[in-house]
């Protein structure tokens, strides 16, 4: 909309938008997923516990538990602030924070496969 609008300067409402909206919320949702809880699945039970247990068993009916805040929940927005830092001219500094927030994200939550690591069938 703000392109079509000759009042408005589409730079400027995606780098209020970024700054205001998408930055913040990013953050915020990593951090309730570093301070989350677990719930049991048991619908009898739904007991929740702040530290994952050893054997992942609730310790009231020992049913099995799972994360309350998921990965996918966590970094909705990171990949449409890094289109929208792509696509418009936000800033540097804008887009540099948008950078580190991508980098912390590959850090906390890393890939399902290390490029490092080697198998040990490769030795066979």
């Amino acid at each position: 909309i703000a392109k079509k609008i000759d009042a408005l300067n589409p730079n400027k409402v995606v780098q209020s938008l970024i700054k205001t909206h998408l930055i913040p919320d990013i953050i915020g949702n990593t951090r309730a997923y570093l301070s989350q809880e677990f719930r049991c699945k048991n619908k009898y039970c739904q007991k929740k516990t702040r530290r994952m247990p050893l054997n992942n068993r609730c310790r009231s009916c020992r049913g099995p538990l799972q994360a309350t805040v998921t990965r996918g929940s966590a970094l909705k927005y990171l990949p449409l602030a890094l289109r929208l830092c792509n696509e418009y001219d936000v800033g540097d500094y804008i887009k540099n924070r948008v950078e580190l927030i991508k980098e912390e994200a590959e850090y906390i939550f890393p890939s399902n496969k290390d490029e490092n690591q080697t198998e040990l069938t490769t030795f066979v």
